[in-house]
C-alpha cells in the first residue's frame, strides 16, 4: 500500500489509483494491459468496471465522480446519466462473463465426471483380469560343506579355505 502523501512517478504504468480499493482497481488496469492508447471509450470503461470492481474492498462506497481530462479537449464531468449507462453497460458485460464462466465450469465438471467413469472402468478392468504367476527359475542345491575359517592372528589377516581340498 502506497503512502498517500508520498509522490510517486506514474509515467510508466498509465494510470494511478488511490484509497483502500487501489489494489483492486489497479489490478483491472493491469490485467487489461491498459496503454495510455487506448481510446477515451475504452478506458473510460476499464476505468468505470475497476471502480466498480474494488468495491469489493471494504470501505468502498458505490458513489462514483468521473471526470474526463484529455489534452486538446474541455475538463467533461460525466452527468448522473452518463454514470448510469456505464453501469449498465458495466452489468450486461459481467453478466455476459459470468455466463462464460459457468459454461467453463460445465465443461471442466464434465471433463473430471468422463475422467472418473474411465478410471474406474480402468480399475474394473484391472480387478477382472487374472493375475499370471511368472515363473520362478529353479535355483539347483548345492550340497557342499562349510568353508573353513583360520585366522592369522599377528597379521590381523582371515583366511578362508574350502572345507575339502578341490571343492
Amino acid at each position: 500500500m502506497q503512502l498517500w502523501s508520498l509522490a510517486t512517478c506514474l509515467d510508466t504504468a498509465f494510470f494511478g489509483a488511490i484509497g483502500i480499493g487501489e489494489p483492486h482497481a489497479s489490478s483491472q488496469f493491469m490485467l487489461a494491459k491498459f496503454d495510455k492508447k487506448w481510446p477515451v471509450e475504452k478506458t473510460m470503461f476499464l476505468t468505470y468496471s475497476a471502480k466498480t470492481l474494488a468495491e469489493a474492498a471494504a470501505g468502498v462506497g458505490k458513489q462514483t465522480d468521473m471526470v474526463v481530462v484529455r489534452p486538446g479537449h474541455p475538463i467533461y464531468a460525466l452527468t448522473a446519466e452518463d454514470l448510469s449507462t456505464l453501469d449498465g453497460l458495466h452489468k450486461q458485460t459481467s453478466a455476459k462473463d459470468e455466463a462464460a464462466r459457468q459454461e467453463a465450469y460445465g465443461v471442466i465438471r464434465a471433463y473430471i465426471e468422463e475422467s472418473a467413469k474411465k478410471a474406474e472402468q480402468s480399475k474394473a478392468t484391472v480387478e477382472e483380469v487374472p493375475k499370471e504367476e511368472t515363473p520362478q527359475p529353479e535355483i539347483p542345491q548345492v550340497e557342499a560343506e562349510p568353508p573353513v575359517c583360520t585366522e592369522n592372528l599377528s597379521s590381523g589377516v582371515m583366511v578362508v579355505k574350502p572345507a575339502k581340498d578341490g571343492v
